[in-house]
């Protein structure tokens, strides 16, 4: 009876865990890339989620003390950034170019 019904409804809560982990870690795993141009393609989404982060952290940082080292750590968060996706615009540009050379005939 009651015994019963108590371990089908801790099964049930175990299934509904198990199966929010798994989508969990579905969601957090990155999609693999089919080609170094997709990849090159996902590096701009990267880039965007890790500048909306630092505006984030940013955000939260109230500290009056903090706030020079605050706006300098941001700086050069957006430089290296900005450098990030220069070096994957020259990649793209690179392989781009290369396809010429390497097209079957």
């Amino acid at each position: 009876g009651e015994i019963a019904e108590l371990e089908a409804r801790l099964a049930a809560k175990r299934e509904k865990a198990l199966a929010r982990e798994r989508e969990r870690k579905k969601r957090e795993q990155p999609e693999k890339p089919t080609s170094a141009f997709s990849f090159l393609s996902g590096g701009s989404k990267k880039t965007a989620q890790v500048a909306a982060k630092v505006v984030e952290d940013v955000a939260e940082d109230d500290d009056d003390d903090d706030e020079d080292s605050g706006a300098r750590a941001l700086q050069l968060t957006g430089r290296r950034l900005k450098a990030t996706k220069r070096e994957h615009e020259l990649l793209y540009f690179s392989l781009t170019g290369a396809r010429i050379f390497f097209r079957e005939t």
